[in-house]
């Protein structure tokens, strides 16, 4: 969400709230939330993104402000943590990863329900170097399979601005094929003419839906980035957008 900063200069967290109403998703996953520079500029977008109602709020700052990930769920959130991925002296990164219980398509409107499934969700933001991505992805990998095995979570879903250029990099392909997860690409960058598919979804088969990017006018200005949406195969309501940046 670029701490943010719209593509017309304006740093508005209310327009981020209002695209999020536009999505209307259970889990919204975001990158660049808050500031690098300032710690309490970074703290007052996290308690605003905390304060949004039917939400409930993962937060995991990396930077030396108070900046990085966070997580949107209407669903428990069992549990919450970040990974570092710093790499050398780059910008400071983390994985986000949150273990979400979440209830069966039936009991969708029973949020007690005991017919619960465990869905683990990483929110992350690579590094700009090809070296730095890599480094971050054999990191990830591991990181969501002990996981997800500790957890005994059902169902995985990484989001993420991977800052990947090209659309089948060995990168891509290692998460595809090293973590068993799916994809569809959608380009989601610039947010006013989208060129590149930087963002990305990543689940395991058995969530793998439809994928699309949310342009609608507010979320062209709100972002340099559109968010990514994914609807899971479980049922057209279940979404989890990336907002990125």
């Amino acid at each position: 969400m670029h701490g943010g900063r719209g593509v017309d200069g304006q740093v508005s967290v209310q327009r981020i709230a209002e695209v999020i109403g536009e999505l209307d998703c259970d889990i919204v996953c975001l990158q660049e939330v808050g500031s690098l520079r300032y710690r309490r500029a970074g703290e007052v977008q996290f308690e605003f993104l905390a304060s949004l109602p039917g939400y409930n709020l993962a937060a995991g700052p990396t930077g030396p402000g108070q900046y990085g990930n966070a997580l949107l769920s209407r669903y428990q959130i069992l549990e919450s943590y970040t990974i570092s991925l710093k790499y050398r002296n780059r910008e400071p990164r983390g994985l986000l990863l949150s273990t979400l219980a979440v209830p069966d398509q039936g009991s969708r409107d029973q949020p007690h329900s005991s017919n619960q499934a465990k869905w683990l969700v990483g929110s992350t933001h690579l590094g700009l170097k090809r070296r730095e991505r890599k480094s971050q992805i054999s990191t990830i990998i591991p990181a969501m399979e002990q996981a997800a095995a500790a957890q005994n979570a059902q169902h995985l879903i990484l989001c993420g601005d991977m800052n990947e250029w090209f659309p089948l990099s060995p990168l891509d392909r290692k998460l595809r094929n090293g973590a068993d997860l799916h994809a569809r690409l959608r380009r989601s960058f610039p947010s006013r003419f989208p060129l590149l598919c930087l963002d990305r979804i990543y689940c395991n088969q058995q969530k793998a839906g439809r994928w699309y990017t949310h342009t609608t006018p507010l979320a062209r200005l709100a972002s340099d980035h559109l968010p990514l949406v994914l609807e899971t195969s479980e049922s057209t309501e279940s979404a989890t957008p990336d907002t990125s940046r």
